[in-house]
């Protein structure tokens, strides 16, 4: 059963004389409002001074059971309209209303009410399961081609295919290890031209031209100071060869024949830059087809291609990386 009782100016007990005012509200097994103004009183006259704090409102004071528990909830109004509130629990009522008492006695012996007491923030709740935190994985650092690539171009002039030395214009792409080792491979294949070369005799005047495809191999890379570098290098050429004879009586004959050749070069390259290279290869080289040239028979024979051949040349390359 909850009682409900309001004071407001006199009554037969000492808090009557009292300048508070009280609106009290009690569960049946509480201190009775009586009771309970008797508690304030005896804790104001305790404090030795006179109660100071007007309020605006009757105080508030309610004492109710929760559960297993009793709950006391303390409310003033201020003169400016603010509230002070504040709450209780305890195991018994008798124990709650004395702490309630206690704080309104303390209240009103003051000039001032004190603030409100600040809400507890919200405690967080553990996780069931953490997440293991995942370290970040170092940056992977992308490892270089041993392999390089380059293209370029050469001039340059060579005997033992014609009869005089021929200009000799070609292009080239290549594929080589890059390391500061002396076993670097490099492989070249290159496309050769020679212009027509011209040549006259008892018999009358022949123009050769030729062209060939080549493939070079290079199985070291000799290096001085790292700007410097010879390779000992062997390879073949395969081509064509073009005669077109005019005897001084008579009607002009043309011959095409193939040609195979194998050769042994040395080649100094001079790094002008990472990516740019200047090149002067010289050759030595071994026909492997001797053709013979001649005006109708062999007695009138105009070229035979010799056992041995040479050349020489200088160009540019261009690499990648």
């Amino acid at each position: 059963m909850l009682i409900a009782a309001s004071i407001c100016g006199t009554g037969p007990s000492r808090a009557a004389d009292s300048p508070l005012q009280l609106d009290y509200a009690a569960d049946s097994t509480c201190p009775d409002r009586s009771a309970f103004a008797e508690l304030v009183e005896q804790r104001v006259q305790a404090a030795g001074v006179e109660a100071a704090f007007a309020t605006a409102e009757p105080v508030k004071v309610s004492l109710v059971a929760d559960s297993s528990e009793f709950v006391g909830q303390l409310e003033i109004v201020r003169r400016d309209g603010s509230r002070y509130q504040r709450g209780v629990r305890g195991a018994s009522c008798d124990e709650v209303a004395h702490a309630l008492a206690f704080v309104l006695a303390l209240t009103l012996t003051a000039t001032e009410l004190p603030p409100s007491p600040a809400p507890k923030p919200p405690q967080a709740v553990e996780p069931t399961q953490r997440v293991p935190t995942r370290a970040p994985e170092p940056p992977v650092e992308k490892r270089r081609s041993p392999w390089g690539y380059g293209v370029g171009v050469q001039l340059g002039a060579r005997a033992g295919i014609a009869p005089d030395w021929a200009l000799v214009q070609g292009a080239f792409l290549e594929v080589r290890r890059t390391t500061a080792e002396p076993l670097a491979f490099s492989l070249r294949a290159a496309f050769l031209r020679a212009p027509t070369v011209n040549y006259s005799d008892s018999n009358g005047t022949t123009d050769f031209s030729w062209w060939a495809v080549r493939l070079e191999g290079c199985p070291l890379r000799l290096h001085w100071r790292n700007w410097l570098e010879m390779l000992p290098c062997a390879g073949t050429h395969l081509g064509r060869i073009q005669a077109t004879g005019q005897p001084w009586f008579g009607s002009s004959v043309s011959q095409s024949r193939t040609w195979v050749d194998a050769f042994a070069a040395a080649r100094l390259e001079l790094a002008v830059a990472r990516w740019l290279s200047i090149q002067a290869p010289a050759e030595l080289l071994v026909p492997l087809t001797r053709s013979q040239f001649a005006f109708d028979n062999p007695d009138t024979s105009v070229y035979q291609v010799p056992a041995l051949g040479g050349a020489a040349f200088g160009g540019i390359e261009v690499r990648f990386p």
